[in-house]
C-alpha cells in the first residue's frame, strides 16, 4: 500500500505517527508523575501525622508515666515530681496541640470520637497527680496507682496505639 506513496507522503506518515505516539506517551508520563505528586504528598502527610501521634505517645510513656512511676518508687522527690509534671503537661498540650490542629477530614473525627474520652481521662490524672504531689501524701499516691491512674491514662495510649497500627497500613 506504501509503494504507492512518494517519498514525500512516506515521511509525512512516519513522522505523523511517530508524533502520535509521542504524544501518548508524553500524556501517560505526565498522568503518572501527578499520581506519584498525590501518593507523595499522601505520604507526607500520613508521617507527619504518625509522627505527630508519636509525640504525644512518648510525652505520655516518658514524661507523666515516668514521673509517676518515679515518685511512687522513691526515685524521684515530690519537689522533683512536681517540676516533671509541670514540664509534662505543658509537652503535652504542645503535642496534643500539634496534632489536633494537623488532623484533617477522618482523622479529626476520629479524635472526637476515639481520643477525647482518652484525653480528658489523661487531662484527670495530671490534675489529680497535681494535687498529690502538693499533698506529698505517699499512700494517696500509691492508691490512685493502682486504682485509678491506668483506667485513665489507658484510654488515650491504646487510641494511640491503634491510630498508629492503622497508619502503618495506610
Amino acid at each position: 500500500m506504501l509503494r504507492k506513496f512518494n517519498i514525500g507522503p512516506r515521511l509525512l506518515m512516519l513522522i505523523t505517527v511517530q508524533a502520535v505516539i509521542l504524544v501518548l506517551v508524553g500524556a501517560i508520563a505526565i498522568y503518572g508523575l501527578n499520581a506519584a505528586a498525590q501518593s507523595t504528598q499522601l505520604l507526607n502527610e500520613n508521617v507527619t501525622e504518625g509522627t505527630r501521634l508519636d509525640y504525644v505517645s512518648n510525652t505520655l510513656h516518658d514524661e507523666l508515666l515516668g514521673t509517676v512511676y518515679g515518685l511512687e518508687s522513691g526515685a524521684l522527690t515530690w519537689g522533683q515530681a512536681k517540676e516533671r509534671l509541670q514540664f509534662a503537661r505543658a509537652r503535652f498540650d504542645a503535642d496534643w496541640s500539634a496534632f489536633a490542629s494537623g488532623a484533617s477530614g477522618d482523622d479529626a473525627e476520629f479524635i472526637r470520637d476515639v481520643m477525647q474520652p482518652g484525653l480528658e481521662g489523661v487531662r484527670q490524672a495530671f490534675s489529680e497527680m497535681d494535687k498529690l504531689v502538693i499533698a506529698e501524701n505517699r499512700s494517696h499516691l500509691e492508691l490512685f496507682v493502682v486504682n485509678d491512674f491506668q483506667g485513665l491514662v489507658d484510654p488515650l495510649l491504646q487510641a494511640l496505639s491503634a491510630s498508629a497500627a492503622q497508619r502503618e497500613f495506610a
